[in-house]
């Protein structure tokens, strides 16, 4: 069948291209880079192309340290999310965000870098612009310890653990340095007897303007939580103006899709993808 050959010759040309090679070349930088972004366009609709994007680390002698599944970054109509993709415990994580395209089976996005990272030397760019405390008084961790017990906090994770939820940060106010933050941050989890697999300070883009956030991967119970910060030097941190933002649930997954002519792969379709990835892999001598 044509449209079959056109669709797998895409969907492995793909992964095969210079964009997602990009993408895996800066992710083996190892943790100097704490998050990367690969942006696609796309007809196919996106839940098939999950096992597409596990076999294909699987095929490269990395299988992924945890689950991946999608969601709607920032509820935009039309675009999806392959997230929580982490190939290697000493890497960072990254994301496959897909625009829905009816010019393209599955190709890098064509307007703009199909591929962002963000690395320490990034972050150290994006610190400068503040004046962060970098020592905490016994009054500073007296408040980080409670706002990591508080209700604010937990509600994330109360939310997360929700089977249809997919998404959400909570915000803060502080004035103290975020990789600072984040030893409190991990340090509370753990003493709930949560095990945490990585966490790294960094930040995301809304609108052209980048916004800061403490991304922790846990490794049980396994979920993310996301903690974005609002500088402000009067306080040493308490709850922001909006406690839980960009929330996100399966419900607006489906209406960030609804309406639009996906082409569903079938299982065969996949099967098929993945043996000449595999097949691929093996003639580099990736697997045996």
């Amino acid at each position: 069948m044509i449209l079959r050959s056109l669709i797998c010759n895409a969907v492995v040309n793909y992964f095969e291209s210079d964009s997602w090679q990009e993408l895996v070349h800066q992710m083996k930088r190892g943790k100097e880079v704490r998050h990367a972004h690969a942006y696609a366009e796309s007809l196919l609709h996106p839940e098939p192309l999950l096992k597409v994007v596990e076999e294909y680390f699987k095929a490269q002698g990395l299988p992924l340290q945890r689950k991946i599944y999608l969601l709607p970054p920032a509820n935009v109509f039309g675009v999806t999310d392959i997230y929580n993709i982490h190939p290697h415990a000493d890497w960072g994580h990254c994301e496959l965000l897909m625009r829905y395209s009816q010019d393209h089976i599955l190709s890098p996005r064509t307007s703009g870098n199909s591929v962002e990272v963000w690395d320490d030397v990034y972050m150290k760019r994006h610190y400068a612009r503040y004046d962060f405390k970098t020592t905490v008084t016994k009054q500073d961790e007296k408040d980080l310890r409670a706002y990591f017990n508080s209700a604010e906090w937990k509600s994330q994770s109360n939310f997360m653990l929700g089977g249809n939820n997919r998404h959400a940060h909570s915000l803060v106010k502080t004035s103290i340095h975020p990789e600072v933050v984040q030893r409190y941050l991990v340090e509370s989890l753990e003493a709930r007897g949560w095990e945490v697999s990585k966490s790294v300070s960094v930040v995301y883009n809304n609108k052209g303007m980048d916004f800061g956030k403490i991304t922790t991967l846990l490794r049980k119970p396994e979920i993310m939580l996301e903690l974005e910060w609002e500088f402000n030097a009067g306080v040493s941190i308490k709850p922001g103006s909006e406690p839980m933002l960009l929330k996100t649930t399966l419900e607006d997954l489906n209406n960030c899709m609804a309406g639009l002519d996906y082409i569903r792969l079938d299982d065969g379709v996949v099967d098929e993808i993945v043996e000449r990835l595999k097949a691929k892999a093996k003639s580099r001598g990736k697997v045996k």
